[in-house]
């Protein structure tokens, strides 16, 4: 039997497709900073707006910049911008890495008076290399009944509202009975709330890294590990 080999892209990634959303205030003026930027182009063919490796962009340092890129392959596109309303702009890119670099740059990019980025849709599983990749996400992202949408604050109230230690001492007892109750879960595909204007993009960065860590070890077999056993094992050594 073949390895597996991880699918990646061009700029060096693991190929993980994620959608942010937009809340747009006016879309004629979103459309005319969109247009300003050099490594915008539109495609007509897929009625989308995409963002290339190139201009204003070609200064993001991914894995592979742009420099180590081939010309024959370049400009790479990285990310394309669809409207699903007047008020609702959705950005796809094929890796969290650019979904971070994304953030900042369309925050600089386009005021926040006229659009802010609200929520991100994530697949949580690995590609391998021989897989095709979709050019339209919608078919992760939209009337897909196994998309979840998270409500982190629902368990942040539960977490807050359990007793996870005794005597001013962690409780190991409890703190397994909650991860096991509240954290042996994964899905493949998520939706949840971006607080990137309140805190930045350190939680959006812990929440990519846990969903990795587990959807690699799912690709490699171990197909019943959750976010439990990441937490389990972070306990653990924390304990040492």
């Amino acid at each position: 039997m073949s390895e597996k080999t991880i699918g990646m892209t061009v700029t060096g990634e693991i190929f993980q497709p994620v959608r942010l959303y937009y809340a747009v205030r006016n879309r004629h003026e979103v459309e005319k900073r969109l247009a300003r930027l050099g490594c915008m182009e539109v495609d007509t063919s897929q009625k989308r707006l995409v963002w290339l490796y190139t201009d204003e962009a070609k200064a993001i340092n991914f894995k592979n910049d742009f420099h180590s890129i081939p010309k024959e392959v370049s400009p790479v596109v990285i990310g394309s911008f669809v409207w699903k309303s007047d008020e609702t702009l959705i950005l796809d890119v094929r890796s969290f890495e650019r979904a971070l670099e994304a953030i900042p740059f369309f925050d600089k990019h386009i005021p926040r008076s006229l659009a802010m980025t609200t929520h991100c849709a994530t697949v949580n599983r690995i590609f391998e290399v021989a897989e095709s990749a979709p050019s339209n996400f919608d078919i992760f992202f939209e009337n897909n009944d196994k998309l979840v949408e998270i409500n982190p604050n629902a368990f942040m109230d539960r977490a807050r509202e359990t007793p996870l230690s005794k005597n001013n001492s962690p409780d190991l007892q409890a703190i397994t009975s909650f991860l096991d109750n509240e954290m042996d879960r994964f899905f493949e595909f998520e939706k949840f709330p971006l607080h990137f204007y309140e805190d930045g993009l350190t939680s959006l960065k812990g929440s990519f890294t846990l969903r990795r860590l587990v959807a690699i070890k799912r690709w490699e077999g171990d197909a019943n590990y959750s976010f439990k056993d990441v937490f389990k094992k972070m306990f653990a050594a924390s304990q040492n």
